[in-house]
């Protein structure tokens, strides 16, 4: 499937015409970008009240923590080898990706707050809350 874009960004009606085929919602359905990055947030609204929607790029994980810890090893590799990491640095890699995950729940607890119900968040809120025990434990704070 192709997008016509605007800006790097999927252009907002041919996103809501995707969403009104697909799901059959029912309706004028509008989008609204929220946030761009690795996924970017959009505000859908439609007949049956409003909506967030996380698009993720394809080909693309929108996470690499709670890999396989060669995943990790990879992506840290990958940017010592632009520059070389301190040692303590590297110590503080669980210390990054807690704070990591403290931003993407507080940032997707958000948009609940201020949209309403985003499909399948529980799932990843359990998710993100258990790799927060995981990397606070590997940093030394529990």
């Amino acid at each position: 499937m192709t997008f016509p874009v605007s800006q790097s960004v999927l252009d907002a009606d041919a996103l809501a015409n995707v969403l009104t085929n697909r799901y059959a919602l029912s309706g004028k359905v509008r989008c609204k970008p929220l946030s761009r990055g690795m996924n970017d947030i959009y505000r859908v609204e439609h007949a049956n009240g409003p909506h967030a929607l996380k698009v993720a790029r394809s080909g693309k994980s929108n996470d690499f923590d709670g890999r396989p810890e060669s995943v990790n090893q990879a992506f840290v590799s990958g940017y010592d080898s632009v520059r070389s990491l301190s040692a303590e640095e590297k110590e503080a890699q669980p210390l990054f990706r807690l704070l990591r995950h403290l931003l993407i729940t507080s940032t997707m607890a958000q948009y609940v707050n201020r949209i309403g119900p985003v499909p399948g968040f529980d799932k990843n809120i359990d998710y993100y809350l258990d790799m927060i025990r995981r990397y606070a434990e590997e940093a030394g704070i529990s």
